[in-house]
């Protein structure tokens, strides 16, 4: 019995050491278990790229291959680290399918795709570990990231460093609202007032210090110093006024006294060496520009009330057009806005009976309606560009428009008879 009792042994010995040297504890390279589909899947989810191992059996390379090289702690964990691995017999239904689709002649065969199935690199034949390792590096710098790839991170909650700081350039890039990812990379960097800056950190609050409220914008004026080294004290002192300038004109536009006041306040801490003049200046834009529009807006609400009888026709006009698609009210639409340009040739009136015209399949009529609007729209400097882009999306041209006569009246928004 003693004997048998040492074979038993010996017998769970030799599995238990088959067990450690299998990939069943993590050793070697991990290949992912599933069809194509569940593989890119899974790419996907991990935002990984895929390599493949197309093998066949009896494939004295591909065995060396997986005993000798995939069994390797650099070329293990470089491949567990940094792609989804996958491997396919030719012999298989699949495998046949990838023999046919990418034409492979050969075994091993090693194929590299991007998380979408796109194929990226090839290779073939007996490698050693570095070469691998090479190849695998190669094959990960050919994968093309995009916007959309990276948003899909983004909203998965990926959140890693270095990504935030390539997705703000990206959405910079693409035009795109950018400041809470440029804000989560800085929050996630911990990059304070006080923190030690490298020359990275640097370049990405200089790129995106574009606006006032933008959290590069203030450490830039937190650490005004620390950039003058980098860029020079006149082109920092530019870039912000550059800012505080751009900021004026919108907060303008919008009539935002308030907000004006915070940027005025934020600009007067700055230590620019002509201070005086340069908050002159951005008063000057905010009140120039704010006046004006609110001018415009006191016009536009009084323009049309000119002419009340004008007035009431256009407004019955409108609410039949919006609430109806019936011709006989269309038709009354259309004689309500005919008495209402007799009564108060106008911008909005003529407009209004151009969409109108265009409803009804009136489309001479309608050239010549749109015509006289865009004729008001230039001599009194009216914004008439979305007239412009419907006429062009139904392909009407119109010619260039006559010198006005002096029978309209200035006004933004509309034109009164005089």
């Amino acid at each position: 019995m003693r004997p048998l009792h040492y074979l038993k042994a010996i017998i769970i010995l030799l599995i238990g050491c088959l067990l450690l040297s299998s990939n069943v504890f993590g050793k070697g390279i991990l290949f992912a278990q599933g069809n194509w589909i569940q593989i890119q899947q899974q790419a996907r989810k991990q935002q990984k790229p895929i390599f493949v191992e197309v093998y066949v059996d009896g494939c004295k390379l591909c065995k060396k291959m997986e005993q000798e090289v995939f069994t390797t702690k650099e070329v293990s964990n470089y491949y567990n680290d940094h792609f989804v691995n996958y491997k396919i017999n030719i012999n298989t239904r699949e495998g046949k399918n990838f023999k046919q689709t990418y034409q492979v002649n050969e075994t091993p065969n090693l194929l590299y795709f991007d998380a979408t199935g796109t194929l990226l690199y090839r290779d073939a034949g007996n490698r050693n570990p570095n070469e691998l390792i090479e190849i695998g590096r190669t094959a990960k710098r050919k994968v093309v990231i995009t916007l959309e790839s990276m948003l899909r991170q983004y909203q998965n909650g990926f959140r890693k460093a270095n990504f935030l700081y390539d997705f703000a350039y990206m959405l910079k890039k693409n035009k795109q609202a950018h400041q809470q990812v440029v804000k989560e990379y800085l929050e996630k960097k911990k990059i304070k007032k006080s923190s030690k800056k490298t020359e990275k950190d640097l370049t990405f609050i200089y790129d995106f210090a574009t606006h006032s409220k933008s959290p590069a914008f203030k450490l830039l004026l937190n650490t005004k110093e620390e950039f003058e080294k980098k860029y020079g004290i006149e082109h920092i002192n530019s870039k912000i006024r550059q800012v505080f300038i751009q900021d004026a004109s919108v907060i303008a536009a919008n009539h935002q006294e308030k907000m004006f006041k915070q940027l005025y306040k934020m600009a007067k801490k700055v230590d620019f060496p002509d201070q005086a003049s340069f908050l002159l200046k951005l008063k000057s834009i905010y009140y120039t520009t704010a006046e004006q529009k609110q001018r415009k807006k006191e016009v536009e609400h009084t323009a049309l009330e000119n002419n009340k009888q004008a007035l009431l026709l256009y407004q019955k006009a409108q609410k039949l057009i919006h609430n109806s698609n019936k011709k006989r009210d269309l038709q009354q639409a259309k004689q309500l806005l005919q008495e209402s340009i007799t009564l108060s040739n106008q911008y909005a009136n003529h407009e209004t009976y151009v969409y109108l015209l265009y409803r009804l399949g009136e489309r001479s009529e309608m050239i010549k309606i749109a015509q006289k609007a865009l004729e008001i729209a230039e001599n009194q400097s009216l914004d008439a560009l979305a007239l412009k882009r419907f006429l062009q999306k139904i392909n009407v041209q119109i010619p260039p428009t006559k010198p006005a006569s002096s029978q309209f009246i200035n006004y933004q928004g509309g034109a009164v008879k005089l």
